[in-house]
This record gives C-alpha cells, sequence and structure tokens, in this order.
C-alpha cells in the first residue's frame, strides 16, 4: 500500500503539521464495528503529536462522515 511507505508518511505528517521526518509510523486502526480504517499514523517517540487517520473514499457522504467522526 503505497500510503503505508514511509516516505509517504514522512511527507503527509511534515506537510500536515510541520514535524521532522520519521515523527510518525502506520499504526493499524480498527472501529467498534469491525471496520478499519485505510491508514493510521502514529507519532514514534513525539508522543504529545496528535494521531492522523487518512481515508481513502470513492464517495463522502454523510453515513461516512458520521462513522469517521
Amino acid at each position: 500500500q503505497v500510503l503505508a511507505h514511509q516516505s509517504i508518511v514522512d511527507m503527509v505528517s511534515e506537510v500536515l503539521l510541520d514535524v521532522p521526518l520519521a515523527a510518525y509510523t502506520t499504526g493499524n486502526v480498527e472501529w467498534k464495528d469491525d471496520s478499519r480504517s485505510d491508514v493510521m499514523l502514529v507519532p514514534g517517540a513525539h508522543r504529545h503529536y496528535p494521531p492522523i487517520l487518512i481515508e481513502v473514499q470513492q464517495a463522502v457522504n454523510e453515513e461516512f462522515l458520521d462513522r469517521v467522526i
């Protein structure tokens, strides 16, 4: 999966949060309804950084937004 490559993780986290390279790594996210998110980026040594959730959707609708929020 392209979004899980460390170079992409670094680019996304740096652009969104202006953090140093390798500040984030991929993690696993499973919701209460047993569905899974596409990519969850979690901070490494910098635990005070927020997690980053990436969802790839063909269509964004109210049901999707209710589930994510």
